[in-house]
């Protein structure tokens, strides 16, 4: 059913790209291929982490153009390539993952 493919989804979601332990206001909307969240910690000390975090996992940034946004490619799995859009809100920092996944 819908519910295992979304868990399966979710699952890939969390091994290929992950989420912050702090996150929350978490929203995923699949239709439009974006997930949502918000990090209790400002852009400049979030930002490095995560770049560091995806790199691990086999992301290359193709594009950075402005602090806190960026695109990466992966070469394997079912995402393949991420737009990444930080921004600081109050002590916090808003995160909008866009992404593509090998089916298109």
């Amino acid at each position: 059913g819908d519910d295992s493919a979304q868990l399966k989804h979710t699952t890939s979601f969390m091994q290929e790209i992950g989420l912050p332990s702090d996150a929350y206001e978490v929203k995923y909307q699949e239709s439009v291929q974006t997930v949502g969240y918000i990090v209790p910690q400002p852009l400049c000390e979030f930002y490095p982490q995560f770049f560091s975090a995806l790199r691990v996992r086999g992301w290359e940034e193709i594009e950075s153009n402005l602090l806190g946004t960026a695109t990466f490619v992966k070469q394997d799995g079912t995402y393949r390539w991420l737009f990444v859009t930080c921004v600081d809100v109050a002590d916090a920092c808003s995160v909008v993952l866009q992404y593509q996944t090998k089916e298109g």
